[in-house]
């Protein structure tokens, strides 16, 4: 007696494996886009800060940045002290954490006013790169040790 197609029971096991699969491929799906959008945004950030100071330089102009992690804003300004209207302002998508609450001026040499650090993301993401680290004369990129702070002193340069 030749048999021709499946039986119900390889249906269902095909149907389960099949599923068990897809919401494997889901999860990883949706770190690979967490990890992605992350990195995004902090070389967006340190791409506008790289040109911030390069304005300043170029310019003879003060320019300064400030982040706000309570409405989660990253701002440009045209001063020294981050009041007035803002030469670029952007709503970013993940929480900022930073170790200071002042701005960051670059005077009329590039020379940033304090050191600060600047990170996005959750503490413990599967980004690469989730920090911004701003000295005096250099500004890196980096990723946040796993339960550090938000501070030079706790983030690894890349």
């Amino acid at each position: 007696m030749g048999q021709k197609g499946f039986s119900l029971i390889e249906l269902v096991i095909t149907i389960g494996v099949i599923s068990i699969l897809l919401s494997i491929a889901t999860l990883e799906f949706n770190k690979y886009m967490t990890k992605s959008h992350i990195e995004s945004q902090v070389k967006m950030m340190y791409s506008d800060i790289m040109n911030a100071r390069a304005e300043a330089l170029m310019q003879k102009s003060d320019r300064s940045i400030k982040v706000d992690t309570t409405p989660k804003v990253f701002s440009v300004h045209p001063s020294s002290d981050g009041s007035g209207t803002p030469l670029l302002q952007r709503t970013l998508k993940f929480p900022l954490d930073s170790d200071h609450g002042n701005p960051v001026a670059f005077d009329t040499r590039g020379v940033a006013s304090i050191a600060k650090a600047i990170c996005v993301g959750a503490n413990g993401n599967p980004a690469a790169v989730d920090s911004i680290i701003i000295s005096e004369t250099r500004i890196q990129l980096g990723k946040r040790q796993t339960g550090g702070a938000c501070d030079n002193a706790h983030i690894d340069a890349k």
